[in-house]
C-alpha cells in the first residue's frame, strides 16, 4: 500500500537533484538564474516569499524555454511541492496555465505528476485546486494522449486507498468519459457504482456532485464549467446551517423582470422538447448546456445506460444515504440528469421518485427541490409539469416547515409565468366565472368587448391591450382555469394568513410578479386583497416588500383603482412609528405623484410631506427633500411657492437646529430650480438669518446654501455674508465659507468671461448719415 502524502515543511523537502544542485550564480551560467532565484526563493522560512515565487512560475518558465522547463523546473517541482496550503494551492492553480510553457499539447503530459501529487494531499483546499487544473490539462491532450496518460491516472486515483485519491477521481470522470473508447467507459460507470457504496462520505458527495455532470457527458454534452464545478468535486461539502437555508430561502426575487412579460410563442415539439431552461444549479453557468440534444441512436443507446448505471446510483445517494449533505449534493444533480434522459425517460426513472423526498425528514432536501421546480419544469415539458409537478409544487407550498414553504413561494411567479408561457390572460377572457367590473369573465358565455372597454374607460381606467389567452405549455382554457382558481388562489390565501414573517414577504413578491400576468380584472378581484392586507402587516418587512414595488400593481390596475383602493392604506403608512416604512412611503411618492396627477397628489399627500421635513429620522428628512426636489423639477417653480415654500422658511426658525438644518438643506437642493426672483425675495432671506445660528452645523449649512443663492441671485447678494463667516470662531464654517467663495469667484470670472466676449463679437455701428 503505497503511503499518503501528507502536507510536511518546505525545509524537509530540499533534496536536490543532481541536475539542479545548489546553485551558484557565479558559477552557474546566465540562462540557469531565473531557477536558481525560485530555489532559493523556495528555501525561504517567510511564507509570503514562497508564494511570490510560486506565483512567477509562469515568468521563470519563460525565461528558461520549454526544453529546461520540462527537464528541470518540472522536475524540481514534483520533488518540492510539499508546503504550507496557500503555496501548494497557487502551484496546482499555476500548473494548470502550463501548457504553452512546456512547449504545447505535444508535451501536457509532463505535468501530470505534479498534478497527481497535489490531487492526493489531505488539504480540501488544495485538492479543489489541483481537480480543476487536472481538468484544464485534460483538454489540452489529444485523444491518444488521454487514453495513455490521463485515464490510467483516472483508474490510479479511483481505485486508491485514501479517499481525497477515490474523490478526486470523481472529479475526472466526466472529462475523461466521451474520448475513450466503450471498453474504457463502461469502466469508468463501474467505478462510479462501486462509489455509491464507498465507506467515506467525502467520496460520496464528490460523486454525488458529478452525476449530472456525467450524465450530459454520456449523451454527448462535454463539462462546461471546472470553476464551478471544483469545490463540489473532492468532497469538502457539508451540512449547512438552518440559518443559512433560512436565509436563502429568503433571497430576493428580482422583480424588476415582472414588469414586462415574455413575448412570442413556442410551437407544441419544442415545448415538449424542454430542451432550453433557465440554467440554474449545478453547471448552469454556461448557456451551452442547455442546448437541444438531438435524438440520435447513440443517444438513445447512452439514456438507456444512464438508466441502468447512473438513476440507481442517484436514486440511492438522493434518497437513501444516510448522510444528509449527501442527499442534498445529489438532488442539486437532478437537474442536469432529467435533461439528459429526456421527459419520458426522466418522468419514468427520475419524477416519480421526487416523491419520496416529500417522505424525508430532511428539510433541506424539500427546500432545494423547491428551488429546482421551475427548471425541472421547463426540462420536462407540458405533459410530465401537469401530471407530476403541479401537485408537487402546491405540496411544497402547504409543507409544515417555513423555509420550504418560503423557497417555494419564490417560485410562484417563474412557475406560473411557463405555465402561462409569459403572457398575460385576456380581460376580455377571463375565466372566473363572475362579473368583474361589469365585464363578463365565463367561459361558456361571449363576451362583448367593445362594451367591456367602454366600462373601463367610464370609470377612469385607461384600456388594456387585448391579449389572448395563452395555450401555454399545452394547457387549455379550463386547464388554466383549474390551475388558478382551485389550486394558485386558495394557496394564496393560505398562505397570506401564514405565521410566518419570511413567507408572507415571498408572497406579496409572488402577488406583485403575478399582477402582469393575471391581468386587471384577476388581480383586482384576488390580488388587491392580499396586497392591502399585507400593506396592513404587523411587519415592517411584509409592508416595505409591497410598497417598494408598488409600480407593478399600477401599471396593471390603473389609477382609479390604485387612488381608491391602495392609496388609504399607503396614506396610514405614511404614519407608522417604523422609520422604514415611512422612508419606502417616501420615495414611493413621486411615482403616485406622476400616475395619479399633481390636484390629487396636493390633495391627498403633500401635507405628509411637510411632516415628513419634520421627522425624527435623518433618512427620512433627507429623502423627503430629495423628493420634494423631484416634485418640484416636474410640477415647476410656481408650484413651489405656492404649497411649500413657506413651510420651509417657518422650519428655519424652529428651536429645533436640527429642522434648521433640514431646511438649509431643502434651499441648498431646490434653489437650482427656483427662478431668480423668488430666490431673491424668498430664499435668501431665509438664509441670512441664520448667518448667526448659535449651532456651528446651521452656519456651515448656510455657508453652503449661500453658494447655490449667489449663482442664482448673483455674487454680490451673498459675498458679504460669506466674508464675514470666513472670520467666523468655528474652523469648519471657514471652511465651507472659503468653499463657497471660490466657487462663486469662479461662476462670476466665468460670467465676465462670457459677457466680455460677447461685446467683442458684436459687429459696430456704422453711422449713415
Amino acid at each position: 500500500m503505497n503511503p499518503q502524502p501528507t502536507s510536511i515543511g518546505s525545509d524537509n523537502q530540499k533534496q536536490e537533484s543532481g541536475s539542479i544542485g545548489a546553485p551558484s550564480i557565479n558559477q552557474e551560467e546566465e540562462e540557469f538564474y531565473p531557477l536558481a532565484v525560485l530555489i532559493e526563493e523556495l528555501r525561504n522560512e517567510d511564507v509570503r516569499f514562497r508564494l511570490n515565487s510560486v506565483q512567477r512560475l509562469s515568468t521563470i518558465a519563460l525565461a528558461l524555454g520549454p526544453e529546461k522547463t520540462r527537464g528541470q523546473l518540472i522536475p524540481f517541482l514534483t520533488d518540492a511541492i510539499y508546503d504550507v496550503e496557500d503555496v501548494m494551492v497557487a502551484i496546482a492553480e499555476e500548473l494548470g496555465r502550463f501548457v504553452p510553457y512546456v512547449g504545447g499539447c505535444a508535451y501536457a503530459p509532463c505535468l501530470i505528476n505534479p498534478l497527481e501529487s497535489l490531487v492526493l494531499v489531505e488539504d480540501a483546499n488544495v485538492r479543489e485546486k489541483a481537480v480543476q487544473s487536472m481538468r484544464l490539462l485534460a483538454r489540452e491532450h489529444s485523444d491518444r494522449d488521454l487514453r495513455e496518460h490521463i485515464y490510467p491516472l483516472v483508474r490510479r486515483l479511483a481505485t486508491g486507498d485514501w479517499f481525497s485519491s477515490r474523490a478526486s477521481a470523481c472529479g475526472l470522470f466526466a472529462v475523461v468519459y466521451g474520448r475513450v473508447d466503450k471498453a474504457a467507459r463502461l469502466d469508468i460507470l463501474s467505478l462510479a457504482q462501486n462509489f455509491t457504496t464507498d465507506d467515506t462520505p467525502m467520496v460520496r458527495r464528490a460523486l454525488a456532485a458529478v452525476l449530472g455532470e456525467l450524465a450530459l457527458a454520456m449523451v454527448g454534452v462535454p463539462p462546461v464549467s471546472d470553476a464551478a464545478a471544483a469545490p463540489s468535486l473532492v468532497g469538502t461539502a457539508g451540512p449547512s446551517n438552518a440559518e443559512t437555508e433560512a436565509a436563502a430561502a429568503a433571497e430576493d426575487f428580482p422583480l424588476d423582470r415582472l414588469s414586462s412579460t415574455v413575448n412570442g410563442q413556442q410551437n407544441q415539439s419544442e415545448i415538449d422538447s424542454a430542451s432550453i431552461p433557465t440554467p440554474t444549479g449545478q453547471n448552469s453557468t454556461d448557456a451551452d448546456l442547455f442546448i437541444p440534444i438531438e435524438e440520435t441512436p447513440e443517444v438513445i443507446e447512452a439514456r438507456a445506460q444512464i438508466v441502468s448505471s447512473l438513476v440507481p446510483t442517484f436514486n440511492d445517494l438522493a434518497y437513501k444515504d444516510d448522510q444528509e449533505s449527501v442527499r442534498l449534493i445529489a438532488l442539486e444533480s437532478v437537474v442536469p440528469l432529467v435533461r439528459a434522459l429526456g421527459p419520458q425517460l426522466a418522468e419514468q426513472h427520475i419524477v416519480q421518485g421526487l416523491q419520496k423526498i416529500l417522505e424525508l425528514k430532511s428539510w433541506r432536501s424539500r427546500c432545494l427541490l423547491a428551488k429546482k421546480l421551475t427548471s425541472l419544469q421547463e426540462c420536462l415539458g407540458p405533459r410530465v409539469t401537469k401530471n407530476c409537478l403541479v401537485s408537487l409544487f402546491f405540496t411544497l407550498l402547504a409543507d409544515d416547515i417555513a423555509e420550504v414553504r418560503c423557497a417555494t413561494a419564490a417560485q410562484i411567479t417563474t412557475f406560473t409565468r411557463a405555465l402561462l408561457n409569459g403572457q398575460t390572460i385576456s380581460n376580455s377572457n377571463s375565466m372566473s366565472g363572475e362579473k368583474l367590473d361589469g365585464v363578463s369573465t365565463s367561459l361558456d358565455a361571449p363576451v362583448n368587448n367593445s362594451s367591456a372597454m367602454e366600462g373601463i374607460i367610464e370609470g377612469g381606467v385607461e384600456p388594456m391591450e387585448e391579449v389572448v389567452t395563452p395555450k401555454a405549455f399545452g394547457f387549455g382554457d379550463s386547464e388554466i382555469e383549474t390551475y388558478i382558481f382551485q389550486r394558485l388562489m386558495p394557496a394564496l390565501a393560505e398562505l397570506n394568513s401564514d405565521s410566518n414573517v419570511h413567507v408572507k414577504v415571498k408572497l406579496g413578491q409572488a402577488v406583485l410578479g403575478l399582477a402582469p400576468l393575471l391581468g386587471r380584472d384577476l388581480t383586482v378581484s384576488h390580488l388587491l386583497p392580499i396586497i392591502l392586507n399585507q400593506l396592513k402587516d404587523d411587519s415592517p418587512d411584509v409592508r416595505l416588500g409591497v410598497i417598494g414595488n408598488l409600480e407593478l400593481i399600477n401599471n396593471v390596475v390603473g389609477v382609479e383603482e390604485v387612488a381608491s383602493s391602495l392609496l388609504p392604506a399607503i396614506v396610514e403608512l405614511a404614519k407608522v412609528p417604523v422609520w422604514r416604512v415611512r422612508l419606502a412611503v417616501i420615495n414611493q411618492t413621486p411615482l403616485l405623484a406622476d400616475q395619479l396627477g399633481q390636484a390629487f397628489f396636493e390633495a391627498r399627500l403633500m401635507e405628509h410631506f411637510l411632516t415628513w421635513l419634520a421627522d425624527a429620522a435623518y433618512a427620512v428628512r433627507e429623502a423627503a427633500v430629495a423628493n420634494l426636489t423631484r416634485l418640484t423639477s416636474k410640477f415647476g417653480s410656481e408650484w413651489a411657492r405656492n404649497h411649500f415654500l413657506d413651510q420651509i422658511t417657518e422650519l428655519c426658525r424652529n428651536e429645533n437646529y436640527l429642522q434648521r438644518m433640514i431646511s438649509l438643506q431643502c434651499i441648498i437642493s431646490i434653489t437650482p430650480l427656483i427662478d431668480a426672483p423668488t430666490c431673491k425675495k424668498v430664499l435668501l432671506p431665509t438664509t441670512l438669518e441664520l448667518e448667526h445660528d448659535r449651532v456651528p452645523n446651521v452656519r456651515f449649512k448656510v455657508a453652503q446654501a449661500l453658494s447655490k443663492l449667489g449663482a442664482a441671485t448673483g455674487v454680490d447678494e451673498v459675498m458679504p455674508c460669506l466674508l464675514r463667516l470666513l472670520k467666523d470662531t468655528d474652523s469648519d464654517v471657514r471652511f465651507y465659507a472659503a468653499e463657497s467663495i471660490e466657487s462663486l469667484t469662479q461662476v462670476k470670472t466665468k460670467s465676465d468671461s462670457e459677457s466680455s466676449m460677447n461685446v467683442t463679437t458684436e459687429p459696430a455701428v456704422v453711422s449713415t448719415a
